[in-house]
């Protein structure tokens, strides 16, 4: 290959490398600016957001298997199945 369509090759590509980095959000723009709003809204407010108590698991630094999913799924169907038909109550 010649020096000059190497030249060219690189070029181009920058170029095209280039052009992709001005992309528009598109229609999302309205919630993305919304949502940045709210954030900063609730930036001193330590109740804002989804939170949740930390398990010792997840401080543990392991990751879940599918038998401790399928336990973790049987307790919350019992819980749900006891909070639903609570004591005293039948079908």
């Amino acid at each position: 290959m010649s020096k000059l369509r190497v030249t060219a090759i690189l070029v181009v590509g920058s170029i095209l490398d280039l052009n992709s980095t001005f992309a528009q959000a598109g229609p999302c723009s309205n919630d993305i600016a919304q949502f940045e709003a709210a954030m900063r809204q609730s930036a001193g407010n330590p109740n804002a957001g989804l939170t949740a108590p930390q398990s010792i698991g997840a401080q543990l630094d392991r990751q879940p298997t599918p038998d401790s999913l399928r336990k973790a799924k049987e307790r919350s169907l019992a819980v749900k199945i006891l909070s639903d038909y609570g004591p005293g109550q039948t079908s």
